[in-house]
């Protein structure tokens, strides 16, 4: 298994996830919440964890089958644990899972959510 690869691209996993929430930073910040320490640590935690990984330069350029299925389900899970991270920091939504259920169902755009999201979040939550 290439693991470097995998590394590779879980780097820019992360950096793109790290821009999105800017994005959904900016958005907070055009409604007047407070949105340093939400989005401000999981954008650091990010950008931070995808520059180290980063680092990793594959030996081997190639993808097999095997790395694409690893580098997919970590993604996922990698994703889903970061963007969960706004909801709890803010306690917009209080339990941890909760903000997973929301954050993934978001990914997967189920349509699927936990009732009482709604007053608690404020506007760049509507987009993370």
């Amino acid at each position: 298994m290439n693991h470097r690869m995998i590394l590779r691209i879980l780097s820019r996993v992360s950096l793109s996830e790290a821009a999105f929430l800017l994005v959904s930073a900016l958005v907070g910040l055009g409604y007047g919440d407070d949105v340093l320490l939400p989005f401000g640590l999981p954008i650091a935690l990010l950008v931070l964890f995808g520059l180290l990984m980063g680092m990793a330069r594959p030996k081997n350029q190639a993808l097999y089958a095997r790395d694409g299925f690893v580098a997919v389900a970590l993604s996922w899970v990698y994703l889903s644990v970061m963007g969960a991270l706004p909801f709890y920091i803010d306690g917009a939504i209080p339990s941890f899972i909760d903000c997973l259920f929301e954050t993934i169902s978001g990914f997967t755009t189920t349509g699927a959510t936990i009732e009482y999201v709604s007053p608690g979040c404020n506007g760049g939550h509507t987009l993370a």
